[in-house]
């Protein structure tokens, strides 16, 4: 009995070819769980639950307003381990945030309309609530002069979003946010 051996690998190949076809979507989901954003942080159910004070506060904004290079978040939060004379970084914990409490559960009630067609960004400042594994993060600005509130751009310049960081950040950064 003779076996074609070219066959037999056609087969072999054919098989590996669909099992790997059948398997890339479970690969491709469990990558997809473990880079998955955290949870938006909800403060008046923070509030409710008593743990409005486990929140920390963290700062990035640019020392200089430029309009000439677009930064990333990325940039912010790098060049703020390296050079502090171009992007400041504070860290505000162990603070009594249930005194503002009104004004933190004004960002879960604040409507905001992504826009159409996303711009560019340009950072110049952004901020993070953290509160166990949830987060409430906002960056000033894009090109176009919006917000990205929890990784989505949206309209308009709602000013409670610098309010809430009033109560918090030192005088010279609420000063520069005017």
């Amino acid at each position: 009995m003779k076996v074609r051996t070219g066959v037999v690998y056609s087969k072999i190949k054919i098989s590996a070819c669909i099992a790997l076809l059948l398997l890339t979507p479970i690969i491709l989901s469990s990558c997809k769980n473990r880079n998955s954003p955290r949870p938006v942080l909800n403060f008046t159910e923070l509030y409710e639950a008593g743990n409005l004070n486990n929140l920390t506060l963290t700062v990035y904004y640019k020392r200089a307003f430029t309009t000439h290079s677009l930064w990333s978040v990325e940039s912010l939060t790098t060049v703020a381990l390296y050079d502090s004379s171009l992007v400041d970084k504070f860290v505000i914990r162990n603070v009594n945030f249930n005194e503002h409490a009104n004004l933190l559960k004004q960002l879960d009630t604040v409507h905001l309309t992504p826009v159409q067609e996303e711009s560019h960004l340009h950072a110049q400042f952004h901020y993070i609530f953290e509160a166990g594994r949830q987060e409430f993060t906002v960056t000033g600005w894009t090109r176009n002069g919006h917000f990205i509130i929890n990784g989505v751009e949206v309209e308009g310049l709602d000013p409670i979003f610098y309010k809430v960081l009033i109560p918090f950040v030192p005088e010279h950064f609420a000063e520069w946010l005017g």
